[in-house]
């Protein structure tokens, strides 16, 4: 719920393991960090990019080579605005191939409501599990804002005291763009590869240890800030007596860190190499090829203006594997900082509840204009693709077994499914007059409206006469009909298949 107070605080503990908290060239980066997380309110504006790097020998269908293109063609521009710890706004472009999504999102305590391009109204998200809409989130202690600041305030200057700075690091005057104004700025330039890894943990952990009588007040003070919320969630005798004992409780912890820190990071390592002797292809996810990599600048007064951020994974080196790397890149600028600010409202009175189990992709579908880029996009990445899968009866006595659903028939070399399963497993909407025996079928997709009558071969599609090549019959009170019209009425694929196992048929919706 805390979506500001949250990112922050990732945003801190990445930059507490990518730049240190040391003074570089004059500039206190503890200092800036913790300014950084106790940002109020503000404005920002970013980009991010995803670029899957393909191997050269890669053996890729049209299908992956076309989801890779899709991914690496996609980059997302925003403009945030933070109001407050409950309330932010997101406006942006999506540009995906050919395609530009413009897209509105509002983040408050109670939900997020994000409308799309093309959209007939905002798309709704919940924060609040069904059935608790009366609950107040802020009476729940884990929530509480109080807690929440005090853990980021604690953890950012704990951290700041002891966290060593990376192997690559430095600081340089320059002049930079930030919201189309040119500022002057300090330049901290880290980087962090995940060869570093266990020589920064071991690193944390000795300076923390040294620091006996601060990391035991730290400790204290985290168990009696957090000791509510711990017994909210577990009333055990044990929990209550650590909250209320949290003096011994942290010179526990102190204890077994000191005893245990840095070994258990020697093991951890050790037992890595052992894991990465016996797959070599695998080295590069440890290697100094994955890292992250930082330009962060800061003005005069330590005060964040704008950061450059790249991650790269290094993915194993074999012939299963056909990438060579993942990388992401991000820009964030940043003005306004702690000053009066106004989030962009969304009128969400008829919004589509996302949460709402009876949707279907038809609904989602029509939610958006038919001639918009979204309703396009969701039908080109096959997001109506649907696949059934109807077992036959087999002369083995075991025909029945494991099956909660009527299984097709054959007679005279004629194949006839369940109506009401075939229809409904492709979301289409049945209804039958017993009276007329008489089944209207709604398809979910185009809408189409098929009247179909047992023991009759006429039918009726959008209000035209069809004639059946077979009749749907009434079997012990199901209706079946013939697979070729159903699948023909439903624009499915029907395919007969057979395994050592058994024999079925396959439906499927492109």
């Amino acid at each position: 719920m805390r979506m500001r107070k949250g990112l922050l605080l990732v945003l801190a503990t990445l930059l507490i393991v990518l730049t240190g908290c040391q003074a570089v060239g004059g500039v206190e980066v503890g200092t800036a960090l913790k300014q950084l997380a106790t940002v109020k309110s503000l404005e920002s504006k970013g980009s991010f990019a995803i670029k899957i790097n393909v191997a050269p020998n890669a053996k890729l269908d049209k299908e992956q080579r076309e989801v890779i293109d899709l991914i690496n063609s996609t980059r997302i521009e925003t403009l945030t605005k933070v109001q407050d710890t409950n309330n932010v706004s997101v406006k942006g472009t999506a540009y995906i191939k050919d395609k530009k999504l413009g897209f509105h999102m509002v983040v408050d305590s109670k939900q997020m409501a994000v409308h799309v391009d093309g959209a007939k109204a905002p798309i709704v998200v919940s924060f609040m599990p069904e059935g608790m809409e009366g609950f107040n989130l802020e009476d729940f202690p884990i929530l509480s804002p109080a807690v929440q600041n005090q853990f980021q305030e604690k953890f950012v200057s704990f951290f700041v005291k002891h966290a060593p700075n990376p192997t690559v690091i430095d600081v340089k005057a320059t002049e930079e763009t930030v919201f189309d104004q040119k500022l002057n700025v300090n330049r901290i330039h880290a980087e962090f590869g995940a060869n570093e890894t266990f020589d920064w943990t071991r690193g944390l952990i000795k300076s923390v240890v040294a620091d006996e009588a601060g990391t035991k007040a730290w400790l204290k003070d985290v168990i009696t800030t957090f000791g509510e919320v711990m017994k909210t969630m577990d009333d055990s005798a044990e929990v209550q007596l650590l909250v209320k004992n949290s003096e011994t409780s942290a010179n526990l912890a102190y204890s077994w860190l000191k005893d245990n820190g840095v070994k258990a990071v020697d093991e951890f390592e050790q037992e890595l190499k052992r894991l990465l002797k016996g797959l070599p292809s695998y080295a590069p996810l440890m290697s100094k090829d994955t890292n992250i990599k930082v330009d962060w600048f800061v003005d005069s007064e330590l005060n964040t203006h704008k950061m450059l951020s790249e991650f790269n994974l290094a993915l194993p080196q074999d012939s299963v594997f056909p990438f060579t790397s993942v990388q992401v890149k991000q820009s964030v600028e940043y003005r306004n900082v702690n000053k009066p600010i106004s989030v962009d409202s969304l009128d969400t009175s008829k919004a589509l509840k996302a949460t709402d189990p009876t949707l279907t992709p038809g609904d989602w579908l029509r939610h958006f204009d038919s001639n918009s880029d979204m309703h396009k996009f969701m039908l080109e990445t096959g997001f109506t693709n649907k696949y059934v899968m109807l077992s036959l009866f087999e002369d083995d006595g075991y025909e029945d077994w494991g099956y909660d659903h009527p299984r097709p028939i054959v007679e005279k070399g004629k194949t006839f499914v369940p109506l009401r399963y075939v229809a409904e497993s492709f979301d289409a909407d049945v209804k039958w007059d017993k009276s007329k025996k008489q089944i209207r079928i709604v398809d979910d997709i185009t809408q189409k409206v098929i009247i179909l009558n047992v023991d009759s071969k006429s039918a009726k599609v959008d209000g035209k006469a069809v004639a059946l090549k077979n009749a749907p019959k009434l079997v012990k009170g199901t209706v079946y009909v013939p697979l070729v019209e159903v699948a023909d009425f439903l624009n499915v694929k029907a395919k007969f298949q057979s395994h050592e196992y058994g024999k079925w048929i396959s439906l499927q919706r492109n």
